[in-house]
């Protein structure tokens, strides 16, 4: 068939085994079906598919999904849609079948009346939504700090790495020890729930931030995200909104995606984020955060080791395009 047989269209649930097929495919990751429902079927902003695939006759050949959120700026909430996960059968790359999934999709939710997309794109991807009119909005710093050294080189570089960097990781370590053992009755543990209006508390007012229900909180949690509280006794000093990426069995990346401070004494937020960064140290890979998560910037990150992305010094490019005046 010839490109011009390719169609587009909203997926259905009985595409999900094709899917996720592809997905795993293109990305050597363990995706089940019923997560995959979960993530894009069961949003409660929609409670449909979120999911456009260009189609060769009834074989999905390319597939681009998008997750509904809230924002809220100076008191008012945005309806967004932000592109997520993306990939294309590597016998049709390169024939631009992600452009026109994406130009689908913005009809779409164009026509559904959400104000605006957003995203942070990857360099591949990146040509396509300026070319599509998308902005470069900002510019967010991402930071970052290895666990297992070696097997983050090794998928960085594609090479054999020594043991020994794990060990020189270590060294890292030692400050985050330290500032974890200074206040020895601060403790980092995971919670079943969200407190109803966490996401609403944790959001920066100076800055467009996050916004989410109740309903949209039990969701998150039921698509992987995982909420950990740091307590002095019965006093909260911080919580955590953690988002687990996993590339393969042995790779696993944990985004601290939002933080709520409950305390402005910085000795007991240092002592917070360290007991956390333990918690998640003995099932991670690496741990990442947007600088941005907390209001002084990522000050308390950088003290605990975290270095700025080598990718981009100056920040990822955050985009959007307005779908609705």
């Amino acid at each position: 068939m010839s490109m011009d047989d390719t169609t587009y269209r909203m997926a259905g649930n009985d595409t999900i085994p094709q899917q996720v097929a592809l997905f795993n495919k293109a990305f050597g990751s363990s995706e089940t079906e019923s997560m995959w429902h979960q993530k894009h079927y069961m949003n409660p902003l929609s409670k449909a598919s979120n999911v456009f695939c260009a189609m060769e006759g009834e074989r999905i050949i390319g597939l681009s999904t998008y997750v509904p959120l809230q924002y809220v700026y100076q008191n008012t909430i945005y309806s967004a849609i932000q592109p997520c996960d993306v990939c294309v059968d590597p016998a049709y790359q390169g024939r631009g079948i992600f452009t026109g999934i994406l130009k689908y999709a913005e009809a779409y939710y164009a026509d559904q009346g959400w104000d605006v997309m957003i995203t942070f794109p990857n360099n591949k991807s990146y040509g396509a939504f300026i070319k599509l009119g998308w902005t470069v909005t900002c510019r967010i710093k991402k930071l970052y700090l290895p666990i297992d050294a070696k097997t983050v080189l090794q998928e960085r570089f594609g090479r054999r790495v020594p043991s020994l960097a794990n060990a020189a990781m270590e060294i890292l370590w030692l400050k985050t020890r330290w500032k974890a053992a200074g206040l020895k009755n601060i403790r980092a543990q995971k919670r079943d729930r969200m407190p109803e209006g966490w996401m609403e508390g944790a959001r920066n007012p100076d800055a467009l931030s996050f916004y989410a229900t109740p309903e949209m909180q039990d969701w998150k949690l039921a698509d992987g995200y995982a909420f950990y509280e740091a307590r002095e006794g019965e006093r909260p000093i911080a919580s955590f909104l953690v988002k687990d990426y996993r590339r393969s069995d042995r790779f696993v990346t944990a985004n601290l995606a939002a933080v709520h401070c409950d305390t402005e004494d910085e000795e007991k937020l240092t002592a917070a984020y360290a007991k956390l960064m333990l918690a998640l140290k003995r099932d991670h890979s690496l741990l990442c955060i947007w600088d941005t998560c907390y209001e002084k910037g990522g000050r308390i990150p950088r003290e605990l080791g975290f270095l700025n992305s080598n990718v981009s010094k100056e920040g990822s490019p955050f985009l959007t395009k307005v779908l609705t005046e």
